[in-house]
């Protein structure tokens, strides 16, 4: 397993601070960010966290945008790890099974689904207490990804 950063698709270690040094999930220097670190083998990503109350909607409970920044995230990752470069999100489309809850461990995990040319595809799921509750599909533009790479 490598830890975010490791690989960008050539060999070469690069840090989060190469890849994203002001991104909201997972800059280590945004204050408010969630702070995200991945781990990755093969095709796919994973990301152990915990959201507080900081980003909650109703009481106890995960806002539904911070749920879709989670997924989009850990599916960009993987999509990064695969085939280096700027993966940027074209479609994201997500179902909500229930709810998830501040303060409780949750685990996100992204899938390569497929990549044809400058496009890739994802699944993510996002689990808690041994539950799925959120569910996700994406198609990324690979900007300055290594060209023709098979995953």
């Amino acid at each position: 397993m490598k830890t975010l950063g490791q690989s960008d698709g050539t060999g070469e270690d690069r840090s989060t601070d190469d890849f994203h040094a002001e991104c909201f999930t997972c800059a280590p220097s945004r204050k408010q960010g969630l702070h995200l670190q991945f781990e990755s083998s093969g095709i796919q990503t994973t990301c152990h966290t915990e959201i507080t109350n900081t980003h909650q909607s109703y009481n106890g409970i995960v806002h539904g945008g911070i749920l879709a920044t989670l997924l989009d995230a850990t599916m960009i990752q993987c999509m990064h790890n695969a085939f280096g470069g700027d993966p940027l999100t074209s479609k994201l489309d997500i179902r909500w099974r229930s709810i998830v809850q501040i303060d409780t461990p949750l685990t996100v995990t992204a899938c390569i689904t497929s990549r044809r040319g400058a496009h890739g595809w994802a699944h993510a799921t996002i689990m808690q207490n041994d539950r799925v509750c959120v569910t996700a599909r994406g198609t990324f533009k690979l900007v300055g990804s290594i060209q023709g790479q098979a995953i």
